[in-house]
């Protein structure tokens, strides 16, 4: 990845998510700054869409510090942040929005989510019942996913089939039409195959790619949309 495009991606999120400390810098892995960028692009349409957003660590507190993962984890595990999502409609429960973190799926297989929007009654369920012993027991029920976004970066922007494949099992174990792969690379393979499937796909995205990050955000929006509509 060269400098001016991590550096492109940490200026939209820094002006995104406006918050002073931020855990990405400039030495950062790209496909973390990726993901990042992307948990961003949720946020912006969140507000465009009237939701109060904050962030808050753990255990429930506030926080300007925004600290995202760098690996997989279990939603109960570590000192990172998350977003929680607050629609003006009373009767809509909450939602909250994290950075690679563990999923069961339908299947019971640990799948991880790097952007993952889930009920927030349920990321609570897995920060109160951490039991390394037992390890199903602290993974976030896929019955409670929103909208999982799978986030690809490769420094010379070609996307895998094999990747595309790996998406669509994602897909049918989440059992969840609110599903999106997002990359900054593109191929015409991928697009077929997840077109033929009628799945979210989001290719050639930077922040500089309007069209892409407009694209994007309608797949974000629809998601929120569907969540407001099944409580209203």
């Amino acid at each position: 990845m060269s400098d001016s495009a991590i550096s492109d991606l940490l200026a939209a999120v820094g002006e995104i998510l406006a918050n002073p400390g931020l855990s990405y810098d400039s030495d950062s892995e790209a496909f973390d700054v990726f993901e990042g960028y992307v948990f961003a692009l949720v946020i912006d349409v969140a507000r465009a869409m009237n939701l109060q957003v904050t962030y808050q660590d753990m255990h429930g507190n506030t926080t300007d510090d925004l600290v995202f993962r760098t690996s997989p984890g279990y939603i109960g595990n570590g000192g990172y942040t998350h977003a929680v999502l607050t629609f003006p409609e009373a009767a809509v429960p909450d939602l909250e929005v994290h950075v690679g973190v563990y999923v069961r799926g339908r299947s019971g297989v640990r799948h991880e989510c790097d952007v993952l929007i889930l009920e927030a009654s349920e990321a609570a369920r897995g920060r109160t019942r951490v039991r390394p012993d037992k390890e199903p027991s602290e993974l976030a029920d896929h019955r409670a996913c929103v909208l999982a976004i799978e986030c690809k970066y490769h420094a010379d922007g070609r996307l895998k089939l094999g990747e595309a494949r790996g998406f669509e099992g994602l897909h049918v174990d989440l059992v969840h039409p609110h599903t999106v792969l997002a990359s900054n690379g593109r191929s015409g393979s991928v697009r077929r195959y997840l077109k033929d499937r009628n799945r979210g796909v989001a290719q050639s995205l930077t922040p500089n790619a309007r069209p892409e990050v407009g694209h994007v955000q309608q797949l974000i929006a629809a998601a929120l949309r569907a969540h407001r509509d099944r409580w209203t």
